[in-house]
C-alpha cells in the first residue's frame, strides 16, 4: 500500500515505536488536522460575513484602520483588513453611505473584534503545534555523554504530558463556539423582517412558506453542540496506573473535541452562507467581486429559493466547501488574494 502511494516505509529503531503510539502524538495529530481545516474555514467565515454585511445593508465603517490602531490587537486588525479587501468595490456599500442608520447591531459592528479574537486563538494553536511537532515527548529521554557514560544519561521526565496541547485545544474550542454564536445572530438579523426590511425568513410567499427558517434551526442545533464542546476537557482528570499516573491532561479528548468542533462550525457558516446568498439577491446594486464570486459558488450548490424545499444535502455540501479550501483558492485566484 505504501509503495502504491509512492511512499517508503520507515525503519523503526530503538524507542521509535513508543514515540509513534504516544498519546501526545495522537493529540498533536488531531490538533494539526483541526488547524489545517481552520486555515481555510476562518477566512471563509470572514467572506461569508462580508456577504452578510452587504445583504443586511450594514456599514464597513467599523472596519476602518484607525479604529483598530487605537486598540491594536492583531487579530481584529487582520479581520478588519480582510473585510475591507473582501468588500472593495461594493456598490451596495456606496449606495447607502448617507443613510440615516446610526449604527449596526453588534453581530455586524463588532465582528472584527469577535472574529479577530478567534483568529488570535488560531495563531496560538499554530504556534503550539509547531513547537510540539518538533519536540521530544517520549519517556525516558536519552542524553548521551560519550566521555561520561552512566545512568544519568537516562532521564525519566514528563515531556509526554499533554497539558499544553489540551489547554490550547480547549481554548480554541471555546473560540469556535463564539464564532458560531455571532454567525447565528447575523442569520437572525437577516431573517427577521422587522430588522432586515426583507421578506420574512426570505420566503418567496411569506405566510404560506417557511423560507429559510429551518436553516436557522440547523444552525441552532449545531451551535448547541458547539456549546457542549466548549466545556474544557482538561478540567477533568482521573488517577490511573495504581496511582502512578495521578494527573493526566485529557489532551487527546480535547484535541478530538476540537476536530469535531471544526465540523460543527463549518455547518453553521454554511447556514449563514445560504441565508446571506438569498438575502443578497434582494439588493438592487451589485456587491464586490469577492462577494459576487462567493455568491456564484453558493448558487452552484444551492439554487435560489422558488418555494419551500429540503436544504439538507445542500447544507452538507456547503459545509464541506467552506472547510476544504477549494472555494477559497478559487475566489483568491479569480478576485485577488486576501490578507493573512
Amino acid at each position: 500500500m505504501l509503495f502504491e502511494r509512492g511512499l517508503v516505509p520507515v525503519e523503526l529503531t530503538a524507542k521509535d515505536g513508543l514515540s509513534l503510539i504516544n498519546g501526545t502524538s495522537q493529540m498533536t495529530a488531531y490538533a494539526t488536522l483541526a488547524h489545517q481545516n481552520l486555515a481555510h474555514l476562518l477566512v471563509m467565515a470572514d467572506a461569508v460575513l462580508a456577504m452578510s454585511i452587504d445583504a443586511r445593508s450594514c456599514s464597513l465603517t467599523p472596519a476602518r484602520p484607525e479604529v483598530h490602531e487605537v486598540r491594536p490587537h492583531p487579530g481584529q486588525a487582520m479581520v478588519a483588513q480582510r473585510l475591507r479587501a473582501l468588500l472593495s468595490g461594493s456598490e451596495i456599500l456606496a449606495g447607502h453611505a448617507d443613510c440615516d442608520r446610526v449604527q449596526d447591531p453588534y453581530s455586524f459592528r463588532c465582528a472584527p473584534q469577535v472574529h479577530g479574537a478567534v483568529y488570535e486563538s488560531y495563531l496560538r494553536l499554530g504556534d503550539m503545534i509547531s513547537k510540539e511537532m518538533n519536540s521530544a515527548t517520549d519517556n525516558p529521554l536519552i542524553f548521551p555523554e560519550p566521555d561520561n557514560p552512566g545512568p544519568h544519561e537516562v532521564v525519566s521526565q514528563g515531556n509526554f504530558h499533554g497539558e499544553i496541547v489540551g489547554l490550547t485545544c480547549d481554548a480554541m474550542s471555546l473560540a469556535l463556539f463564539e464564532l458560531g454564536s455571532i454567525s447565528e445572530r447575523r442569520m437572525d438579523q437577516m431573517l427577521d423582517p422587522a430588522r432586515s426590511e426583507l421578506p420574512a425568513f426570505l420566503a418567496r410567499d411569506s405566510g404560506l412558506e417557511s423560507g429559510l427558517m429551518i436553516v436557522q434551526y440547523v444552525a441552532g442545533a449545531a451551535l448547541a453542540e458547539l456549546h457542549g464542546q466548549a466545556t474544557p476537557r482538561t478540567a477533568f482528570s482521573t488517577t490511573t496506573s495504581a496511582g502512578q499516573e495521578d494527573h493526566v491532561s485529557m489532551g487527546a479528548t480535547a484535541a478530538w473535541n476540537l476536530y469535531q468542533g471544526v465540523r460543527r462550525l463549518s455547518e453553521i457558516i454554511a447556514c449563514e452562507a445560504l441565508i446571506g446568498a438569498e438575502a443578497l439577491e434582494h439588493a438592487s446594486l451589485p456587491s464586490s467581486a469577492h462577494v459576487q464570486g462567493l455568491h456564484s459558488l453558493i448558487r452552484s450548490v444551492a439554487p435560489t429559493l422558488t418555494g419551500d424545499r429540503s436544504t439538507s444535502d445542500e447544507l452538507l455540501e456547503l459545509a464541506s466547501c467552506v472547510v476544504d479550501g477549494g472555494w477559497l483558492a478559487r475566489m483568491e485566484a479569480e478576485h485577488g488574494r486576501l490578507p493573512r
